[in-house]
């Protein structure tokens, strides 16, 4: 559909499920799919599509799904889907084991500064329209 914008995979086809059930990156089914506001989300299973439906706030990524590092610095970064930790909670991703290492050092204040950051790039995104 014309001006319409296609909903982007989010977690590059990973299951969000899984990385709290098995604490790893397992790939998703295409055909095991659920669409989330701007998002589409691939699962292993039919059970972690249910789960996922059943609370979707505490299984999507934070920060959509961007590294949590990067942001933290101010920079809008893609992620690797197998770099990521589970922090109270929550699920954040990182593009290298060395940004990884930077957001472990002081978790708190990362997610702090990345929340600042993307909220302003939020802002920025929403006055080009």
């Amino acid at each position: 559909m014309p001006g319409v914008p296609q909903a982007r995979v989010a977690l590059k086809g990973y299951d969000p499920v899984a990385y709290f059930t098995d604490n790893r990156a397992v790939k998703g089914s295409r055909r095991l799919l659920q669409r989330l506001g701007a998002a589409t989300y691939y699962f292993a299973s039919r059970g972690s599509r249910y789960e996922f439906l059943r609370d979707a706030p505490r299984y999507q990524p934070q920060f959509g799904g961007y590294c949590a590092a990067s942001l933290s610095i101010g920079r809008l970064e893609d992620i690797n889907p197998h770099l990521f930790v589970i922090y109270e909670g929550k699920l954040y991703l990182f593009n290298n084991p060395e940004a990884e290492a930077m957001f472990m050092r002081d978790p708190r204040r990362a997610i702090h500064d990345a929340r600042q950051h993307y909220f302003n790039f939020a802002a920025k995104q929403r006055s080009t329209y």
